[in-house]
């Protein structure tokens, strides 16, 4: 998206702003930057500024010099000179999903209002692909819960070690679920104390065998309420 952002309005350089929690930028592509000029950058943009402008007030924004504005918050230290700018929404439905950011028009002049207009036309198809990434990669990740869901059946079904079933259903769902530490807690015969009997992640050997009362703790309550 970016890259055909640059060559339709002939800019040095572009780039994709994500916005993520807070109204921050979660996510930056950029194109125009080899590795050696990204490695000179003190930080990536965060969303202040010109860029912060955009995220806030959700318009096409047109500039012949990026200094001038009165929002413009200059550059991190190893920033590439920029001068002229123009920056799009993309929009992915009804949601804002993040900015196109386009500098230094080739050649030395401003950005035109048919570059302003191909590039609204391209955040609103990219908005497009980018709904449609996301449903595929929606429908893949139901059909791999389904599959999971299959094999641990026809595992405890066929007779197998229930702890083998368990023990494999943790990494399956800490594989689907792209979680940094996933438990499995089983309530004791008394069924007011559950017990972590298998871990897999971040910190899984120290949650092993934690104890935890099923009244007052998170995994009690989804036990209690189903």
């Amino acid at each position: 998206i970016v890259e055909a952002a640059v060559g339709l309005v002939d800019a040095r350089y572009g780039a994709l702003g994500v916005i993520g929690e807070g109204q921050r930028l979660a996510e930056f592509v950029p194109v125009g930057l080899d590795d050696p000029a990204i490695g000179r950058i003190d930080h990536w943009p965060e969303g202040r500024g010109l860029l912060g402008l955009l995220i806030r007030d959700q318009r096409p924004l047109r500039l012949a010099n990026i200094a001038e504005h009165a929002d413009s918050s200059g550059f991190p230290g190893g920033h590439p000179p920029m001068q002229t700018f123009l920056g799009v929404p993309v929009r992915v439905r009804d949601e804002v999903f993040g900015n196109l950011y386009l500098t230094e028009k080739q050649g030395g002049g401003e950005f035109t209002e048919e570059d302003e207009a191909v590039l609204v036309a391209l955040g609103s198809a990219a908005g497009v692909a980018i709904d449609n990434a996301r449903l595929y990669e929606a429908a893949r990740r139901q059909q791999r819960w389904m599959q999971a869901n299959a094999e641990i059946a026809t595992s405890l079904l066929s007779g197998a070690d229930p702890d083998t079933v368990l023990a494999g259903l943790t990494r399956q769902v800490l594989e689907l679920s792209h979680a940094d530490l996933v438990v499995l807690a089983l309530p004791e015969q008394d069924t007011r104390r559950l017990t972590i009997r298998f871990a897999e992640g971040d910190g899984a050997d120290s949650a092993r065998g934690l104890v935890l009362p099923a009244e007052q703790s998170l995994s009690g309550h989804v036990l209690n309420t189903g």
